[in-house]
């Protein structure tokens, strides 16, 4: 009896690790531009340390023809990035792609667009 419980006990125990894995963590990426210096820059925000810290983001104009892709960047150890970009007009958007981490899925972010002009 006593042998039972205990497998039962480790088998739910078990179980409740590989739901929190399946589990995606949300977030939110912004995006900014400074024209005297011609970078943009933002933050990933998220609950979770590995969907924040070395995140890849990357930076798209977005035209009619749909995105083109502009460059990209890895987060720092707060969650910061910049990336410089020559004569920028137009509207961008800063996306963190999905990440499987070691103790997460982090989910895909994306930015509002931002206008520069």
């Amino acid at each position: 009896m006593r042998r039972t419980a205990v497998v039962v006990l480790a088998t739910v125990i078990m179980s409740l690790g590989i739901v929190q894995a399946a589990w995606a963590v949300g977030g939110s990426v912004t995006i900014r531009f400074n024209q005297a210096t011609e970078v943009f820059h933002g933050k990933v925000q998220s609950p979770n340390a590995e969907c924040r810290v070395g995140r890849v983001v990357k930076l798209f104009k977005v035209t009619a023809d749909g995105r083109e892709a502009q460059g990209k960047v890895r987060t720092n150890d707060a969650g910061t990035w910049k990336l410089e970009l020559m004569h920028a007009e137009g509207n961008y958007i800063a996306v963190a792609p999905k990440f499987k981490g070691m103790h997460a899925t982090c989910d895909r972010l994306a930015s509002s667009t931002l206008d520069v002009m």
